[in-house]
């Protein structure tokens, strides 16, 4: 068992390592032809009143996305957490074939990204916040990143998006431990200036002590109002383990003066690089349990040097070779238990650095 322990430091002593060596790489040496890699790299301070780790510096996350395309329709897509490849859930994040046959159709086989909406789906380092919405992390937290191994499709037509998908039901990394597969889909419309969609995510699962599976399904909904990082959005989530059904609910406002004053807004370029944002959440573990509920105001400041942002360039579009893009973050969590003789002292505050190259 020590040994055991003492080679899981030491492969993430070195995945560590190799993140860090990752910014001496040349743009050349990758980028070339149909090859394409970039990398995130998010170092943290947190000041956590829940745990007293009060002085907190981590690197949070070592992130490699590596793209290769023999051929026009077919495209190879590889995720490696280089800093958590010790942990069995989170070190391969994404590793699977995408074939395009049609301009707006996809299919998708291995270790792949369930479609759902926004908060799920979305690659940790493009994030509205630092880190997902307390709902999601609670009722997915047997697929971090929303990643698990099956077989999807995936598709476009006029203001219609959406895709269906069939796996394990596990979360990524595991072998399916249940007779059934897990069915995953998703559906959004698209008008100008409005979104609005929806997911259902249906399956079983093995819970702790228990020999049989038991019902796991999760259904939401999404709103957004208005452009990218100018815009009110909302999201619903809802999720039934064996008896217990749970649910929770956020409203964010993004870019609040690209909102209320555009032409502020596009008069002075240096308002552009900060990006505030400012979320309310509620999550309600067992709605059958009274006082239970769980609430979070969260408030974020993002600052990037150029008015480039990381939201304007998703891992997937950008090669090395456009260079690298700088994020400073700031965000404070305050937490709220509905019951106050169960009040905790649980707020966080987070400051984070993000490179992408």
């Amino acid at each position: 068992m020590k040994n055991k322990i003492s080679f899981f430091k030491a492969l993430s002593t070195l995945s560590a390592l190799s993140a860090l060596s990752t910014l001496s790489l040349g743009a050349a040496e990758y980028s070339a032809g149909t090859f394409n890699w970039n990398s995130h790299l998010m170092f943290r301070y947190t000041a956590d009143k829940s745990t007293g780790a009060v002085d907190s510096f981590s690197l949070h996350k070592a992130y490699v996305n590596a793209y290769f395309k023999p051929m026009p329709e077919l495209t190879a897509h590889l995720r490696l957490a280089l800093n958590r490849l010790h942990v069995q859930r989170e070190g391969l994040g994404r590793a699977y074939l995408d074939y395009q046959p049609l301009k707006y159709w996809h299919f998708q086989a291995g270790l792949i990204p369930m479609p759902m909406i926004r908060e799920i789906y979305l690659f940790e380092p493009e994030l509205d916040l630092l880190g997902r919405s307390q709902t999601v992390l609670r009722l997915f937290s047997n697929e971090p990143g929303n990643a698990d191994t099956g077989l999807a499709a995936l598709g476009r037509w006029r203001q219609f998006d959406g895709g269906v998908a069939l796996v394990n039901g596990s979360g990524p990394n595991i072998a399916d431990n249940t007779e059934a597969k897990t069915f995953v889909s998703r559906l959004a419309v698209n008008f100008e200036g409005l979104r609005l969609g929806g997911y259902a995510y249906t399956g079983d699962q093995i819970l702790p002590r228990r020999a049989y599976p038991v019902t796991k399904n999760r259904f939401g909904g999404e709103l957004c109002i208005g452009a990218q990082d100018q815009n009110l959005r909302a999201e619903y989530h809802r999720g039934q383990d064996e008896t217990t059904l749970s649910q929770g609910w956020f409203i964010q406002a993004d870019m609040i003066l690209g909102i209320f004053s555009p032409e502020a807004y596009r008069k002075w370029e240096w308002l552009q690089r900060f990006r505030p944002i400012i979320r309310f959440e509620s999550f309600d573990p067992d709605i059958k349990t009274l006082n239970n509920r769980q609430t979070t105001t969260s408030v974020a400041l993002h600052y990037s040097p150029s008015t480039l942002g990381l939201s304007e360039a998703p891992a997937g579009t950008r090669s090395s070779a456009q260079g690298a893009v700088i994020r400073l973050s700031a965000q404070y969590d305050a937490k709220r238990e509905e019951d106050q003789k169960n009040q905790l002292r649980n707020n966080v505050f987070t400051a984070q650095i993000q490179v992408q190259f």
